[in-house]
This record gives C-alpha cells, sequence and structure tokens, in this order.
C-alpha cells in the first residue's frame, strides 16, 4: 500500500512540475507574441505616417512640375502616386 502511495505522489509531483513548465512556456509565448504584435502595429503606423509624408512631397512636386510644363515629370509623378 505505502508503495501504492509512493507511487502516486511521484506521479503528482511529475505532473505538477509538468504543469508548471507548459505554464511558464505559455507565458513566454504570450509575451513574445504580445512583443511582435505591438511591433508589427507600430510598423504599420510608422509605413501610414510615411505614406502620407510621400505622397505630399509627391503632389507638391506634381503641382510644381504643372506650373512649369513638366508634362513628363507630372506623369512620372502620376505614375507614382498610383502605385502608392
Amino acid at each position: 500500500m505505502w508503495r501504492t502511495i509512493r507511487t502516486h505522489d511521484q506521479i503528482f509531483k511529475h505532473n505538477t512540475q509538468h504543469v508548471a513548465t507548459v505554464k511558464k512556456a505559455r507565458d513566454e509565448y504570450k509575451s513574445k507574441a504580445d512583443s511582435i504584435t505591438s511591433g508589427m502595429k507600430k510598423a504599420e503606423a510608422d509605413a501610414d505616417r510615411l505614406d502620407g509624408q510621400i505622397r505630399q512631397l509627391a503632389l507638391n512636386y506634381q503641382k510644381t512640375a504643372v506650373q512649369m510644363d513638366h508634362d513628363d515629370i507630372v506623369e512620372a509623378l502620376r505614375d507614382l502616386l498610383d502605385s502608392l
């Protein structure tokens, strides 16, 4: 009987250690996943901001090119803006 109890205690101890290891891995994974998600959101926001800046600069150059009758530059900038 004592042998059975000791075996059950060993199984319980092993299971407890296993659960603790799995929980630690889960928590580390969640932390890293949250960090990656945060980085991706920041990168997307930066890309959107920079896209807006590029568009504004290209529009300003395009207006100047129209005023100077540089149709080839106007068309090239139009193509650039369409590709963004």
